[in-house]
Protein backbone atom coordinates (compact mmCIF):
# COMPACT_ATOMS: atom_id res chain seq x y z
CA UNK A 1 0.00 0.00 0.00
CA UNK A 2 2.83 2.06 0.67
CA UNK A 3 4.19 1.61 -2.41
CA UNK A 4 1.33 2.50 -4.16
CA UNK A 5 0.90 5.72 -2.68
CA UNK A 6 4.40 6.78 -3.97
CA UNK A 7 3.53 5.74 -7.28
CA UNK A 8 0.65 7.43 -7.66
CA UNK A 9 1.18 10.04 -9.98
CA UNK A 10 -1.04 12.50 -8.26
CA UNK A 11 1.15 12.53 -5.51
CA UNK A 12 1.79 16.02 -5.02
CA UNK A 13 5.11 17.04 -2.76
CA UNK A 14 6.96 20.72 -2.81
CA UNK A 15 10.03 18.21 -3.17
CA UNK A 16 11.04 14.66 -4.13
CA UNK A 17 13.53 14.93 -0.93
CA UNK A 18 10.27 14.33 0.98
CA UNK A 19 9.21 11.09 -0.79
CA UNK A 20 13.10 9.90 0.17
CA UNK A 21 12.35 11.06 3.71
CA UNK A 22 9.17 9.22 4.03
CA UNK A 23 10.61 5.86 2.92
CA UNK A 24 13.64 6.50 5.39
CA UNK A 25 11.06 7.05 8.05
CA UNK A 26 8.90 4.10 7.52
CA UNK A 27 11.85 1.88 7.21
CA UNK A 28 13.27 2.97 10.36
CA UNK A 29 10.46 2.79 12.19
CA UNK A 30 10.50 -0.85 12.18
CA UNK A 31 13.47 -1.69 10.10
CA UNK A 32 13.78 -5.40 11.22
CA UNK A 33 10.31 -5.75 9.57
CA UNK A 34 10.76 -3.04 6.46
CA UNK A 35 14.12 -3.25 5.15
CA UNK A 36 13.22 -5.66 2.76
CA UNK A 37 11.35 -3.62 1.04
CA UNK A 38 14.09 -0.60 0.54
CA UNK A 39 14.96 -1.76 -3.15
CA UNK A 40 10.97 -2.03 -4.00
CA UNK A 41 10.27 1.40 -2.21
CA UNK A 42 13.17 3.17 -3.57
CA UNK A 43 12.62 2.73 -7.23
CA UNK A 44 9.33 5.01 -6.75
CA UNK A 45 11.65 7.92 -6.41
CA UNK A 46 11.77 10.36 -8.88
CA UNK A 47 15.85 10.94 -8.33
CA UNK A 48 16.38 13.09 -11.03
CA UNK A 49 14.52 15.38 -9.37
CA UNK A 50 16.61 14.87 -5.98
CA UNK A 51 19.73 17.35 -5.92
CA UNK A 52 22.87 16.00 -6.46
CA UNK A 53 24.45 16.86 -3.32
CA UNK A 54 21.38 15.45 -1.48
CA UNK A 55 22.16 12.22 -3.18
CA UNK A 56 25.24 12.62 -1.77
CA UNK A 57 24.55 12.98 1.46
CA UNK A 58 22.40 10.29 1.79
CA UNK A 59 25.12 7.82 2.15
CA UNK A 60 26.88 9.18 4.79
CA UNK A 61 23.59 9.96 6.70
CA UNK A 62 20.80 7.51 6.41
CA UNK A 63 21.15 4.18 8.50
CA UNK A 64 18.70 2.97 6.16
CA UNK A 65 20.48 3.65 2.87
CA UNK A 66 24.18 2.34 4.16
CA UNK A 67 22.63 -0.79 6.34
CA UNK A 68 23.46 -3.33 3.93
CA UNK A 69 25.81 -3.62 0.54
CA UNK A 70 22.87 -3.82 -1.60
CA UNK A 71 20.88 -0.89 -0.18
CA UNK A 72 24.55 1.32 -0.44
CA UNK A 73 24.96 -0.25 -4.08
CA UNK A 74 21.33 1.38 -4.84
CA UNK A 75 21.97 4.24 -3.60
CA UNK A 76 25.67 4.94 -5.28
CA UNK A 77 23.92 3.22 -8.59
CA UNK A 78 21.41 6.23 -8.29
CA UNK A 79 24.21 8.77 -7.87
CA UNK A 80 25.36 7.02 -11.10
CA UNK A 81 22.40 7.13 -12.93
CA UNK A 82 21.86 10.70 -11.74
CA UNK A 83 24.92 12.14 -12.88
CA UNK A 84 24.37 10.65 -16.50
CA UNK A 85 20.50 11.83 -17.06
CA UNK A 86 22.25 15.38 -15.90
CA UNK A 87 25.23 15.18 -18.22
CA UNK A 88 22.75 14.26 -21.42
CA UNK A 89 20.10 16.52 -20.43
CA UNK A 90 22.96 19.21 -20.13
CA UNK A 91 24.62 18.00 -23.59
CA UNK A 92 21.26 17.84 -25.35
CA UNK A 93 20.17 21.51 -24.21
CA UNK A 94 23.52 23.30 -24.90
CA UNK A 95 23.27 20.98 -28.78
CA UNK A 96 19.73 22.08 -29.12
CA UNK A 97 21.13 26.31 -28.22
CA UNK A 98 23.75 25.60 -30.87
CA UNK A 99 21.50 24.93 -33.54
Amino acid sequence: MFRQLLDDDCLNVQSETTVWEAIDQWINRKDEQRMHLFGDLVKALRFGRLPIDYLMNITKSSSVAVSTGPNRTLIKSMITEHSKLQSNCGSNITETLKT
